[in-house]
């Protein structure tokens, strides 16, 4: 089943004795509010039930909202099948990483999520691409009665961090209500944002300009893409996780077409095949908006001779690009 629809999770939850929550590997901040958020929520919905979180490293500057939760870093092979895996934010199923031998053993498995190339790859999905974030719609799928302070928490850092603090296109008025209602519990917003979102180690303020440096732009100057290599991310003392800088030091250029909504995506040629697929993800995104059909989802292979016959088959290539 695949739709946009609520889905009854709380029904769902009832019926598993135990249950698997995970999201994308390196989670942002959509990806590690709604999986704290959910894991919290089941242990309210369900106290007996078997709840686990499958997650890598949550980012330092939100690692606090994970810290009382036992989260697993590794899959155990021995472990009985769940009777419930929970992908959230994950939109391409390889994505889960070493989540993914847990949720092909699981007896039922349900995706929520909000990425346009979402196939529906579980048994149950609920997959809305005009959503701001992952974070929105598992606030709508939550009885309030179940809702605490530290779900009200991570969630509203999920919805804020994808939302671009409610700047991108996909923030709605129903973002904007949901967003209040979770402001209504105790946690303080506004330090929130400012902390997990805005704040910047040196060291990621020098791989944002780095990556600036490294820019160039696609599509009739309408997509801007940069790429870090492994000796600039050294250099700089980053990882991977760091690199969300690299968005918000370059989400507010000024394009010849700057009335348009630009789709950003900076990636670094040392990712694995599956962070290619982000990129992708958001040139679909794009070319949604933009009313171009594509003719292909996910390429793998080379990032760059990747992006090269990706843009070839839509038609829409620049120059063929040199990617070092």
């Amino acid at each position: 089943m695949n739709n946009t629809d609520l889905i009854q999770l709380d029904r769902i939850i009832r019926e598993a004795g135990s249950v698997a929550i995970s999201g994308h590997e390196h989670p942002d901040g959509d990806c590690a509010g709604s999986t704290t958020a959910l894991y919290w929520y089941v242990k309210n919905v369900c106290p007996e039930a078997e709840v686990d979180l499958y997650l890598e490293k949550i980012p330092d500057a939100y690692a606090y909202i994970g810290e009382d939760i036992p989260i697993r870093h590794s899959a155990d092979s021995e472990h009985e099948p769940y009777d419930l895996f929970i992908s959230l934010d994950c939109g391409v199923l390889e994505r889960l990483g070493f989540a993914l031998p847990v949720f092909e053993k699981a007896r039922k498995t349900v995706c929520i999520d909000h990425h346009y190339s979402n196939p529906g790859y579980a048994d149950i999905n609920r997959i809305c691409p005009n959503a701001s974030s992952t974070s929105e719609l598992l606030a709508e799928e939550m009885d309030p009665q179940y809702i605490n302070d530290e779900i009200a928490r991570d969630l509203f850092l999920g919805i804020s961090h994808d939302s671009g603090v409610f700047q991108y296109p996909s923030t709605s008025p129903k973002t904007h209500r949901i967003a209040a209602n979770l402001m209504e519990y105790d946690f303080n917003a506004s330090d929130l944002i400012t902390r997990t979102y805005y704040e910047r180690t040196f060291e990621q303020q020098k791989i944002g300009a780095q990556a600036i440096e490294n820019a160039f732009l696609m599509l009739d100057g309408r997509v801007i893409v940069s790429m870090i290599s492994m000796d600039e991310m050294e250099k700089c003392h980053v990882q991977p996780q760091d690199l969300d800088a690299i968005v918000h030091a370059i989400q507010f250029t000024a394009f010849r077409r700057f009335h348009e909504q630009i789709v950003q995506h900076i990636h670094t040629s040392a990712w694995s095949v599956h962070h290619l697929v982000v990129f992708l993800e958001g040139l679909l995104q794009f070319l949604a908006r933009e009313s171009v059909r594509p003719l292909a989802s996910r390429i793998f292979g080379n990032i760059g001779d990747a992006v090269n016959e990706f843009l070839d088959g839509l038609g829409v290539c620049p120059p063929q690009i040199a990617f070092h």
